[in-house]
């Protein structure tokens, strides 16, 4: 299997682009040794995430409301968005 890593400025979602291939760049951008022996187990890895599915979490609103009393500069600061 060939991997070509995205060029600097090209999009992630370009066809040829792979989440290996993308690591690699990383690598190759970075200067980093190893590439071949890490490979393998990053393959592995991100092939176990296939079928990763994001959690879904629900906040109850009294939650929000002692978040927003206590947090809230920090919220409004960082430009958050309650749930």
């Amino acid at each position: 299997m060939t991997e070509r890593s995205p060029a600097i400025g090209e999009p992630l979602g370009a066809p040829a682009c792979t989440l290996v291939g993308l690591r690699r760049s990383l690598y190759d951008e970075l200067a980093l040794p190893g590439w071949e022996r890490a490979r393998e187990p990053i393959a592995d890895y991100l092939g176990s995430l296939s079928g990763y599915r994001k959690n879904v979490h629900r906040i109850d609103p009294e939650t929000i409301d002692v978040v927003d009393r206590e947090w809230g500069f920090a919220v409004e600061a960082w430009g958050y968005r309650p749930p």
